[in-house]
């Protein structure tokens, strides 16, 4: 602020503990911009940028599983926490996705892995004990496909079961080599700080955000515009990325 910049674009650590300092800013006449704020209150920030809207993404999840599982048999869920407000919008939105258009597959638990890799690898075998004929998983924190992955992986059923879920290649890269897992999701975060940026910069030169325009971003050409729950305006790309063997060298991080 006492630099008089013209835009700064934050991502918070602690929305609440941020608003003032956003607000001082925007007294300044400076353009400020969140990313995954998207419980700010309203006069704390211009906009808040999301890659995307986390039912769509939990939807898209389980597409994803559907497809190798050919929509029917037994699934499971694991979820950093069951406190994680991201992680069980992603598996509720999931799981009444495939209620509503996969009527054969069957949702057998959610589990909390405690966004730890042993306890996903734990469960996993656990599962593989007692439903023996489990078809999919679906993961939430980045080491839950590792751990159930690794559980598959030592079991020999990396062809029978599907492991898809959010992780990112320096977890998941060799049990995505071999199968066994075969999806991890995500979001680029150099893709979402430059949206966060192209937004500031069509603000400087006076330009309105509407909803449904092209941002010129990956992921935000049709942006969804939302009020968040106290207010701030969101806009929402669709800018997932998907991660499997044969791309994953274009995502090394």
């Amino acid at each position: 602020i006492a630099q008089g910049v013209d835009a700064i674009c934050n991502v918070p650590y602690g929305v609440p503990e941020n608003e003032p300092a956003q607000k001082k800013a925007m007294d300044a006449g400076i353009i400020v911009i969140g990313h995954e704020a998207a419980t700010a209150h309203e006069g704390t920030l211009h906009y808040d940028v999301e890659a995307f809207d986390n039912c769509a993404y939990g939807e898209e999840m389980m597409k994803e599983l559907a497809k190798r599982t050919g929509g029917e048999g037994k699934y499971i869920q694991f979820v950093g926490s069951l406190t994680n407000a991201s992680h069980n919008e992603w598996q509720d939105c999931a799981k009444a996705y495939a209620e509503k258009n996969y009527p054969k597959m069957q949702f057998i638990a959610k589990y909390e892995s405690k966004e730890d890799q042993e306890v996903a690898y734990n469960t996993m075998k656990d599962v593989l004990r007692t439903h023996p004929d489990i078809k999919g998983v679906l993961g939430s924190a980045a080491g839950d496909v590792v751990g159930a992955g690794r559980a598959i992986e030592e079991a020999g059923l990396q062809d029978k079961i599907a492991v898809v879920g959010t992780s990112i290649t320096s977890y998941a890269g060799e049990l995505l080599k071999t199968g066994a897992v075969d999806l991890a999701m995500a979001w680029d975060p150099a893709t979402a700080g430059y949206a966060c940026m192209v937004v500031a910069y069509k603000l400087i030169k006076g330009e309105q955000i509407t909803d449904g325009m092209n941002l010129g971003v990956p992921g935000y050409e049709k942006i969804i515009l939302r009020k968040g729950v106290n207010g701030v305006p969101v806009i929402y790309g669709s800018a997932w990325i998907k991660i499997d063997a044969s791309n994953m060298d274009k995502y090394p991080f």
